[in-house]
């Protein structure tokens, strides 16, 4: 069964579909598809682009050109309107070819922990990664901390719908935290519910 897309929209108009394939610690990538109204805003896209490749030089390092002009593309308002009616900001966003980039300024939430288990279960983390890949997200480590003879290790979960924590702590667990709506969901993947 194929979710339905997410839509790329500009003051609640919507720009066109993002069928969402995947996604890393930071960028959320996949194939984009126009509707008319993109065609109003398609030159400004062009403009941005060719600005970025024109003033980023021979180490990849962005000049101060037309930075003015990147940082309106960052302000024009995009937002990605999700399946679940969730709506999120957009903090940068790209299209090539018909493929997109974006990523947004969210944050892990307060909200939700739940314990899932031992810090020890390889197994329980290894379905958490399945689970996460499943939902089209990506996790990876952000921090390592030893304090004496505990041990914290903090990973980042990216999923289309937002961003979730897990923290694996020696005496206390691999537990899960975030908006209350996602680690639902995604304990009832990991689950198999």
């Amino acid at each position: 069964m194929t979710s339905r897309p997410s839509l790329l929209l500009l003051d609640g108009e919507p720009l066109g579909s993002l069928a969402i394939l995947g996604s890393d610690m930071y960028w959320i990538h996949g194939r984009f598809t126009p509707l008319p109204a993109f065609e109003r805003v398609a030159p400004l896209f062009r403009l941005l682009e060719s600005a970025l490749d024109d003033n980023v030089d021979a180490q990849g390092e962005t000049a101060d050109l037309h930075l003015n002009l990147l940082q309106h593309a960052n302000q024009l308002g995009l937002t990605v309107k999700h399946p679940n009616e969730k709506v999120e900001a957009i903090e940068d966003f790209k299209i090539e070819a018909g493929r997109f980039e974006y990523k947004t300024a969210v944050q892990p939430a307060e909200g939700t922990t739940v314990l899932l288990g031992s810090e020890c279960d390889a197994a329980l983390l290894s379905r958490l990664r399945q689970a996460v890949l499943r939902q089209g997200g990506s996790i990876a480590e952000a921090s390592f901390t030893v304090a004496g003879s505990q041990e914290v290790i903090v990973f980042d979960i990216r999923l289309p719908a937002g961003v979730l924590e897990v923290v694996s702590e020696t005496y206390v667990g691999l537990s899960l935290c975030g908006p209350a709506d996602l680690v639902a969901a995604l304990v009832s993947e990991l689950d198999g519910r």
